[in-house]
């Protein structure tokens, strides 16, 4: 990261925006989607946006490659059914 000009303050500000990235996906996981809670989300971080298609590219080549599934078939509960501890072992996502 270093590499990349994430050095000091940058660096925190990263590692706080990944925390609440992977705090939000697991929210979004675990239950109903707030749409307000996302929009605030939105508004306070300047690129969420970019977090957000990663995070649903991830979440997409989870879901296919890993459990055989088509997400865009499915509901979010028939998906979480199928979830196994074995499926995170996974190195590919």
């Amino acid at each position: 990261m270093r590499a990349k000009g994430f050095v000091g303050e940058r660096l925190e500000l990263l590692d706080g925006l990944k925390q609440k990235a992977v705090k939000l996906l697991l929210s979004i996981i675990e239950g109903p989607i707030d749409n307000e809670i996302m929009k605030t989300i939105t508004v306070s971080l300047d690129d969420f946006l970019v977090v957000m298609e990663r995070l649903n590219y991830v979440y997409h080549k989870f879901v296919t490659e890993v459990l055989n599934l088509d997400p865009d078939q499915l509901e979010l509960e028939d998906i979480q059914e199928e979830i196994t501890k074995e499926a995170f072992d996974d190195e590919g996502i």
